[in-house]
């Protein structure tokens, strides 16, 4: 009967539907685990490069203390020699300032 046929065809259209729909959710899981794996990628890169970053700033601040420590001794070293070179000229000055007066 038309009726039975109506019926059996809306059931046909009900389970492609169904099935429409299963293969969507199987599809869009997957992209979900395609995501989240790249994401997991991505995020394992950047910890990696926040890592190399850490390393070189610890490593540059290491070296700039380093040159800090060199230059603050190398100018008092020529602070030191500049207060010789000084301390000796006028001692030089004194002994020809005596000779000048005699």
């Amino acid at each position: 009967t038309v009726e039975e046929r109506e019926k059996k065809n809306k059931l046909q259209e009900t389970i492609l539907r169904e099935e429409d729909a299963r293969k969507n959710v199987r599809a869009l899981q997957r992209q979900l685990l395609d995501l989240k794996k790249s994401k997991e990628v991505e995020m394992q890169s950047r910890n990696e490069m926040i890592a190399h970053l850490k390393d070189q700033l610890q490593e540059t601040r290491a070296k700039t203390t380093m040159e800090r420590k060199y230059i603050e001794k190398e100018c008092q070293v020529q602070k030191v020699m500049k207060n010789k070179q000084c301390n000796m000229t006028e001692s030089e000055l004194q002994v020809e300032l005596e000779n000048l007066q005699i």
